[in-house]
């Protein structure tokens, strides 16, 4: 599942971006699970549900039950420095 790529000319270091975006669900029990190299946090819904805003690499998973339909998911992410990476992943 792709938020989209971050804009031509931005800085490989230093920066930090938030992807936003209204997706359909069905009825059930989801794991989400970051994998980001320095800070990332995942907010469903206006909740906020993972919040490693540290300059680290590694996972991060929580689990939650979602009505069916419409819920706004958004990546918030922050490069330090070095290999820039922060992934989403969810399964029911």
């Amino acid at each position: 599942w792709g938020f989209g790529a971050p804009a031509p000319g931005m800085p490989s270091d230093d920066f930090s971006i938030r992807w936003t975006q209204s997706r359909s669900f069905d009825s059930g029990r989801y794991t989400f699970t970051t994998y980001s190299d320095d800070g990332v946090r995942l907010i469903v819904d206006g909740r906020t549900l993972i919040d490693a805003w540290l300059p680290m690499r590694g996972y991060r998973s929580v689990t939650l039950d979602l009505s069916p339909g419409d819920h706004v998911v958004v990546l918030e992410y922050f490069e330090r420095g070095g290999i820039a990476l922060a992934r989403l992943t969810w399964n029911r």
